[in-house]
């Protein structure tokens, strides 16, 4: 028979709503490569001052310190994200339609210049005020479509007007044509008090057991940055201190059905 545990765990959060203290939700499952807890006690002893038994322990009590949950994100990018980041989820949304003369600005030490639309066609470059249209390949390149970004082309009349323009440089008018855009928006240490309940659906892999944790509560803090260019793949670690919350009489449960 099988002794000690090997376990793997998904992990799955319940995230609490800052403004309305309501849970949103499961998530789906999170990979992870750390699920720790730890019920840390400090022991309080009374030691004999006695001629033959001196410093002696005749004493002792474990005092309970508060409990937490240590923990590593392997996936799910955009969970893993908004705990690094203390993020708040939002729409990222466009609505397709047609541009005109948007007013942007260029300058002589960068040579770029960007409009507010994402995923841009059908470009119109003039002066401001109108007078002047410039020449799409001749005089700007549009670099980037998908976040609006334009490079002056060196030596091209625009390029001797915004070195004309001086340190402030020069106003342009932009008319294009932008399409639809959806997706999610996080706005970063906007939410710095992240709460939320923790599910882990586990197995001991020696035994091939199943087993479950619940933490009603946590609230989560993460402890590094996240590096978005790290040779590996991506990790994030944090840590929670668990809450103890009614109906619960313990910060978390472990269960092992059996069968």
């Amino acid at each position: 028979m099988a002794a000690g545990i090997n376990g793997a765990i998904d992990a799955i959060f319940n995230f609490k709503d800052p403004a309305t203290a309501a849970y949103g939700g499961w998530t789906q499952r999170i990979h992870m490569s750390q699920f720790q807890l730890e019920t840390p006690s400090e022991l309080q002893e009374m030691l004999s001052k006695g001629r033959d038994d001196y410093n002696q322990v005749i004493g002792s009590l474990a005092n309970p310190q508060p409990q937490s949950f240590n923990f590593t994100l392997r996936g799910g990018e955009l969970e893993m994200f908004r705990l690094a980041w203390l993020a708040t989820v939002g729409a990222l949304t466009q609505a397709s339609g047609a541009v005109v003369d948007e007013v942007v600005k260029v300058k002589a030490g960068t040579m770029r210049f960007k409009v507010v639309g994402r995923d841009i066609s059908a470009v119109t470059v003039t002066s401001s005020p109108a007078g002047t249209t410039y020449v799409a390949g001749t005089d700007y390149v549009l670099a980037n479509a998908r976040l609006g970004l334009f490079d002056v082309v060196a030596g091209s009349s625009l390029a001797t007007a915004v070195s004309a323009g001086g340190v402030a440089g020069i106003d342009l008018l932009v008319d294009y044509t932008k399409a639809a855009v959806s997706g999610t928006k996080l706005l970063g240490a906007a939410q710095p008090n992240i709460v939320g309940s923790v599910l882990g659906d586990g197995m001991n892999r020696a035994t091939l057991k199943p087993f479950d944790i619940l933490i009603p509560e946590a609230v989560i803090a993460p402890q590094n940055g996240f590096d978005l260019l790290a040779d590996n793949f991506g990790e994030a670690q944090f840590t929670a201190r668990m809450v103890t919350i009614a109906p619960y009489t313990a910060p978390f449960e472990v269960n092992w059905p059996q069968g």
